[in-house]
């Protein structure tokens, strides 16, 4: 099937184009890795390129908050607390939290203690408690990259526990910067069957891929992102930075 046929108004693969958007959205990329984790980016670097380009961002380093945390505190661009959490069978959850305490609380009473020395290694935790746990503490989860290569697709759970996926998790990547268009065009037909909510993000390493995948909120709910995300009024545009 040719790509274009299953694209809706939701998801549209192209280069964002900020200026057409920022007086009816705001624009966030929910997907960033930091000097924390597997990024060359210092939390810094990202905030002011945000703020420079005008666009919300999600610190979500693996399995670390430190730059979540410290984005937010820096108050030059809006910040999503977030984190992206590895489970023991190798799939990536993001899990976005309103406040920072709640990220903090989650991190520490969920994931501090069971992740190893390198922080891109997987957790011990089952996917199916990264997702039961976010929940509790007030998280709202995205299936990362579902088709990505090897480790990191989530076809494996898919096929043995989908139902149960299916009724935990809130929503699903659909436009991930660093995933060929079949991988991402897959993620977005999941969600399509699933009926839920479309999300996207650079997946950026480094600073000139920022912002190339976006996902936008209606600017009147600016201050309660996470409501937006729970309605299913977001969308997504981007193109990927690099294919994989």
């Amino acid at each position: 099937m040719d790509n274009t046929d299953i694209i809706e108004e939701s998801v549209l693969f192209e280069v964002p184009n900020f200026s057409e958007y920022d007086q009816k959205h705001i624009i966030y990329d929910l997907h960033i890795h930091s000097s924390y984790s597997d990024g060359l980016m210092s939390p810094s670097v990202i905030v002011e390129k945000a703020a420079e380009m005008g666009f919300g961002i999600a610190i979500t380093d693996h399995n670390e908050i430190k730059g979540s945390i410290e984005a937010y505190e820096m108050q030059k661009a809006p910040v999503i607390p977030a984190i992206e959490v590895a489970s023991r069978e190798g799939m990536d959850t993001l899990v976005y939290f309103e406040k920072p305490g709640q990220l903090i609380h989650y991190y520490e009473k969920c994931v501090e203690g069971h992740k190893g020395i390198d922080p891109c290694s997987f957790t011990d935790i089952t996917v199916l408690d990264v997702l039961r746990a976010a929940k509790e503490y007030g998280g709202f989860t995205v299936m990362a990259h579902p088709f990505g290569p090897s480790w990191k697709s989530w076809d494996g759970i898919l096929q043995e526990k989908g139902e149960s996926v299916a009724q935990l998790i809130d929503g699903i990547e659909c436009n991930n910067g660093a995933m060929a268009m079949f991988r991402n065009v897959k993620a977005y037909e999941l969600a399509r069957e699933w009926g839920k909510p479309v999300f996207g993000g650079s997946d950026a390493h480094i600073r000139t891929t920022l912002g190339d995948v976006v996902t936008l909120i209606p600017r009147e709910n600016a201050d309660s992102p996470l409501e937006v995300f729970s309605s299913g009024k977001t969308k997504v545009v981007g193109r990927r930075s690099r294919s994989i």
